[in-house]
């Protein structure tokens, strides 16, 4: 596979005399930069200048000396070597799974490949001290990075006290009408909406469906359940519509007797993103609740959990994802599970994750990761209204993404696929000490559980597409409402339309809609910046910390 970008790689050149040469081992190991096993988040974060893994890598030990990351073995039994490596140094095996032959250690950087800065420590072939990246059994290592929601946008900000126009981006716009600051929706252009009155603008109300039978899985900072007026059917005391779920910050499993409280959410994010999809005055009011707490109370969380959230709902039945977090950097080991649920081995339908709220901040604009993973459904925000009218919210991450995040190119190329409300939303909500009360939030975080909850009533009006992503992730694109103010690089199937998509209604696909001028114009903005060596969505640790999360 092509990298997206060129990796500093420094090789030894050796004489046959050397000893080094007396053993079997790859010739790649002696790579001191990227290369071999090594995903290009591990080659950055640990490179011929020495240890230094950028500051999202998930810590370990007291003094957070050691760095979680995942290793891929090129069999279950190899998984017994790996723990004999690990014995006896500071490294230590968190957990495996045999069957993916893969496992999750803590190790000290220094321990993941050579550097040049301690030839000293290079090892004789066969020693024990051999880093992960030496040795034949090791297939692929990939660094373990927190991901988080941060916060979603409270205080939206006006026109002219936001600057969109990244550096340098003059040039992508010198030949064409748009700019890319022109046509969006800023703080008064979209008044505080409801989330009930939400569901007319996405063709709700539209259909029969309510997404009876359907589960959706919202991985986040948990879910507060309450007593039957958010997620029963609005009344207290009426019947709660929750399935499975786990906390796997704190791993424990949730129950009805203890009143769900072990998936309780202190940071409140997760439950607005429950209440709009599924909640009573949700998108979809009959669907059943599956809430997977990955997040912490602050909105941040590992990779690993977030993997294990994604592959629990996968294996107890979820049928939709709401995932309103990411980051900039992509994250090898999450789109992997991902690709897994969303394949013929695995059981979801749909993945809807947020686009990401930089577009603003420069090289951070294009989509975020796991929402640039081709397989799962990202979701652009815009204002709460008819789609005629409705404009790409000024926050909203758009694409073409340029592959510069760290993915050897696989998200090169990849828009937001769909659209949805987002901006100056209300929804009701529990807080952890059972609190009832209305929150107002905007960003893609709130665009997609709205995107999420159409999805379940599509998916209980066509059973047949159960289990089918490629033909439903096709069906959210193709049905979508035709909206003129939004750019086919901001989403390219306009609008989700309910009634549409339920309906199969594809013979005037939103991918041809008519945009206008300043839509247009923004299309070629960000295509023509795309294009522009540099304007990489993450950078090297040399950048500065390239995986600061992604606001969504």
């Amino acid at each position: 596979m092509t990298r997206s970008r060129q990796l500093l790689t420094l090789t030894l050149v050796v004489l046959l005399a050397n000893p080094l040469l007396a053993a079997p081992a790859a010739a790649q190991s002696l790579s001191l930069g990227g290369g071999g096993p090594l995903s290009p988040a591990a080659a950055d974060a640990v490179d011929w200048f020495g240890y230094s893994p950028h500051d999202d890598a998930v810590r370990y030990g007291d003094s957070s000396d050691k760095v979680g990351v995942f290793v891929e073995t090129a069999s279950a039994d190899d998984l017994d070597s790996l723990q004999d490596w690990a014995n006896g140094t500071p490294a230590t095996v968190l957990e495996t799974d045999a069957g993916r032959h893969t496992a999750l250690i803590a190790v000290e950087p220094s321990q993941i490949k050579y550097s040049l800065t301690e030839p000293d420590r290079l090892p004789m072939w066969g020693d024990s001290g051999q880093p992960l990246a030496a040795l034949n059994y090791v297939e692929r290592v990939d660094l373990e990075l927190e991901v988080s929601t941060v916060d979603p946008i409270r205080n939206l900000e006006s026109a002219d006290s936001v600057d969109v126009e990244p550096p340098g981006a003059t040039a992508a716009t010198v030949l064409n009408d748009g700019t890319f600051g022109k046509g969006m929706a800023y703080d008064g252009d979209s008044p505080e909406t409801y989330i009930r009155d939400v569901r007319p603008y996405v063709d709700a109300d539209a259909v029969s469906e309510n997404g009876s039978g359907v589960n959706v899985a919202v991985i986040d900072s948990g879910v507060n359940i309450g007593d039957g007026r958010v997620f029963g059917n609005g009344s207290i005391g009426s019947d709660l519509r929750v399935g499975d779920g786990h906390d796997f910050v704190e791993d424990e499993p949730i129950t009805a007797a203890n009143g769900y409280e072990n998936v309780s959410d202190p940071n409140g994010h997760g439950s607005w993103v429950g209440s709009a999809a599924v909640g009573a005055d949700g998108m979809a009011p009959g669907a059943t609740l599956m809430p997977y707490r990955a997040l912490d109370a602050e909105g941040s969380g590992s990779t690993s959990d977030i993997v294990k959230s994604v592959r629990r709902a996968d294996r107890q039945g979820a049928d939709i994802l709401v995932m309103s977090l990411g980051s900039p950097v992509w994250n090898d080991q999450l789109a992997t599970e991902l690709e897994y649920a969303l394949s013929e081995e695995g059981n979801v339908t749909a993945a809807f994750v947020a686009a990401g709220n930089s577009y603003q901040t420069g090289i951070a604009r294009w989509t975020a990761s796991p929402s640039d993973v081709p397989e799962v459904i990202g979701v652009q925000s815009t204002d709460a209204a008819p789609p005629a009218n409705a404009t790409k919210s000024y926050y909203g991450n758009v694409g073409p993404d340029t592959g510069g995040d760290l993915s050897t190119g696989e998200s090169r190329g990849v828009t937001p696929d769909t659209a949805a409300p987002g901006q100056n939303l209300t929804a009701p909500v529990f807080t952890d000490s059972g609190t009832f009360r209305n929150t107002t939030l905007s960003g893609t975080s709130m665009a997609a559980p709205v995107a999420g909850g159409v999805g379940a009533l599509a998916l209980e009006a066509n059973p047949g597409l159960e289990g089918d992503a490629e033909t439903f992730h096709d069906r959210v694109i193709e049905s979508g409402a035709k909206t003129p103010n939004l750019g086919t690089t901001e989403s390219e199937g306009g609008m989700i339309d309910a009634e549409r998509l339920v309906n199969g209604n594809t013979t005037d696909p939103a991918p041809e809609r008519d945009l206008n001028a300043t839509a247009a114009g923004r299309d070629t903005a960000n295509r023509s910046l795309a294009g522009q060596p540099g304007f990489l969505k993450a950078g090297s640790r040399f950048l500065g910390n390239a995986a600061e999360a992604v606001g969504i």
